[in-house]
């Protein structure tokens, strides 16, 4: 179990930090795209779905905590395509329930639709949206009878960590990341009006 709950974590903050060094990378081929993180949080997803938590007769899966950073960072359509295709996966290959594909869709939706009005910082807004999800599989549990609320209590501590050590993780290299970027360009652009300095009016007047 430990084994699973350590892999679940690092690999989420392996796809978060392979999207912000990607987007500062040196050759600058990549910058941020909705596209992008897309992709990278919904391979997440799927390594996520492929090594659930096992506690007692039950498999816990974290393949919705991608969503939450989707919902929050792009919007509905993108949030619910990962959505689909994690669901699709899980159903069709890995033989997860029809009841928590569905759950996933449930869960896309609503992030997606709250997630980018929250205007708490980062690491709460991905809390708030965790425990949104919860309440959904919670109330999906008490609807239907395949999916179990004790597996959903067994869900809210380990949940309730991954997100906060990745939230966390998130928020620093992204001021790491962004200190970069204004080291970077803090020879053409002036920090407190992001308009170009005196240096880059002279070089354009050089140009012409």
């Amino acid at each position: 179990m430990i084994e699973a709950i350590i892999y679940n974590i690092s690999v989420t903050i392996a796809g978060i930090y392979l999207f912000h060094r990607l987007q500062y990378a040196e050759s600058h081929d990549f910058r941020f795209s909705k596209s992008y993180i897309t992709v990278l949080m919904t391979i997440v997803g799927l390594l996520l779905a492929f090594q659930p938590i096992p506690i007692e007769n039950y498999m816990i899966q974290l393949s919705f905590v991608p969503l939450l950073f989707l919902g929050r960072y792009t919007n509905s359509f993108y949030t619910v395509f990962a959505a689909v295709i994690i669901a699709l996966v899980g159903y069709f290959v890995l033989s997860t329930t029809l009841t928590y594909a569905v759950s996933l869709l449930v869960i896309a939706a609503i992030v997606s639709t709250i997630g980018p009005f929250l205007k708490q910082n980062h690491v709460v807004s991905i809390q708030i949206l965790n425990i949104l999800s919860i309440i959904i599989l919670t109330i999906i549990a008490m609807i239907m009878p395949s999916f179990d609320t004790v597996e959903v209590l067994y869900l809210i501590p380990i949940s309730m960590v991954a997100t906060l050590v990745t939230a966390v993780f998130y928020v620093d290299l992204l001021r790491f990341f962004s200190l970069i970027e204004r080291y970077e360009n803090e020879d053409t652009v002036d920090y407190l009006t992001g308009l170009g300095n005196v240096k880059e009016f002279d070089r354009h007047l050089n140009e012409m």
